[in-house]
């Protein structure tokens, strides 16, 4: 099949069983024909790529492209996404899920170092702190909650507790050696104070460059870092101050609950 005069000698059978030669029951023509043919799942394919423009996500990139699509193409035609779309498109709604589990993990670690289930409780308040801060610096740059500033908004929880974990910790011995539950988170804040704020400017700038990035994959290096630098912003400004705040609430309220059980039992 090397020349089309090679169809000659092929031979099929007409429709009274006698083999004939192909060519008395075809006629050739030369055309222009494509050099590949793409195809996806079967069907014959073209692919199309984009990217959101500044300020927009790639699920809203894909919901545009999704609604061209519909409006555009023929009704015979139909598009599917692959790759790294498919997967976003198939783990899309998770990022409650995902943090979530993140601040499980993180409450069970505490649990196991300060043997009690409520002190971690006033540990993991400043992550609500560090994500308020993430999202308005990430509103302020003009950025997108992509899945980027996820795995920014999880490394976030893990440094945020990290910092609150020396104030706790320290305020926790105090009190358990003699102070109120107040003069202990006071003094355990300033005795911390210059350590949090060295280990934490030390974060920020670290990450800053992040956050100024150019370049190939600058974009995804701007959504972990901005989401980074703003949640350990807040969480070293606003946080260092609550963070007292939070464990004289939390306990506060389980000694008292702890003196309503003893004389209930009285």
């Amino acid at each position: 099949r090397n020349k089309a005069t090679d169809l000659q000698k092929i031979y099929v059978k007409n429709n009274r069983g006698q083999m004939v030669p192909l060519m008395t029951m075809i006629n050739l023509e030369q055309t222009v024909g494509a050099a590949s043919i793409t195809r996806f799942n079967q069907y014959r394919s073209v692919q199309f790529s984009g990217q959101p423009s500044p300020g927009h996500s790639s699920g809203e990139a894909m919901e545009a492209m999704a609604n061209v699509a519909t409006s555009v193409l023929p009704k015979d035609m139909g598009y599917d996404w692959s790759g790294t779309s498919l997967q976003e498109r198939e783990s899309s709604g998770q990022t409650g899920f995902v943090v979530g589990l993140a601040l499980l993990f993180v409450y069970l670690f505490l649990v196991a170092l300060y043997e009690s289930w409520s002190i971690p409780v006033a540990v993991l308040l400043i992550a609500p702190v560090a994500a308020l801060g993430a999202l308005i610096f990430q509103m302020m740059l003009g950025q997108s909650f992509d899945l980027y500033s996820q795995v920014g908004m999880i490394t976030l929880i893990g440094v945020a507790a990290k910092q609150s974990i020396l104030i706790v910790e320290f305020a926790r011995d105090l009190h358990e050696n003699g102070l109120g539950i107040e003069e202990a988170a006071i003094e355990a804040a300033r005795i911390r104070f210059r350590a949090i704020m060295m280990t934490a400017l030390a974060f920020v700038f670290g990450v800053l460059p992040m956050v100024f990035a150019t370049g190939a994959g600058a974009n995804s290096r701007i959504s972990v870092g901005s989401t980074v630098f703003g949640g350990m912003t807040a969480a070293a400004t606003i946080g260092t101050v609550l963070t007292p705040v939070f464990y004289v609430l939390v306990q506060s309220l389980v000694e008292k609950s702890m003196k309503n059980k003893k004389e209930n039992i009285q």
